[in-house]
């Protein structure tokens, strides 16, 4: 039984699963994002108030809708990748943080197996006679 092989493709499954987790985190970011320039812009259009002076400006909403129509998944992995800042956090997240993961997992199932083979070792059992 290859351990180290089947361990090498289980981590690598569980790499492709955490991007696909960052990713919907990521769209669901941009969903919630949208979906409160929703509401600005409605209370901005209709607000509590009868009174106008209470209500957004036109250039206000106009900003918001601008605002809203910008925030896409396709814009902000554009800044993510376009800025120093967001390749440190892609590579933080992507890279180091499950290389630590990975390393930690390893050590300890090596730790582990090491400590095993220490229990079933050939130096408890007695010599067997040659005839």
């Amino acid at each position: 039984m290859n351990v180290r092989l089947g361990f090498n493709r289980l981590f690598i499954v569980a790499w492709v699963l955490w991007v696909l987790v960052v990713v919907s985190w990521s769209m669901n970011l941009v969903a919630r994002d949208r979906a409160a320039f929703d509401d600005l812009i409605y209370e901005g259009e209709h607000g509590r108030s009868l009174d106008p002076k209470y209500r957004a400006t036109e250039g206000e909403l106009a900003e918001w809708r601008r605002r809203r129509e910008e925030s896409t998944f396709w814009t902000l992995t554009r800044e993510v990748v376009t800025t120093r800042d967001g390749l440190r956090t892609l590579a933080l997240v992507f890279l180091v943080l499950p290389t630590i993961i990975y390393a930690v997992l390893f050590a300890t199932g090596w730790t582990v197996g090491w400590v095993y083979r220490g229990f079933r070792s050939d130096r408890m059992r007695p010599p067997t006679s040659v005839e």
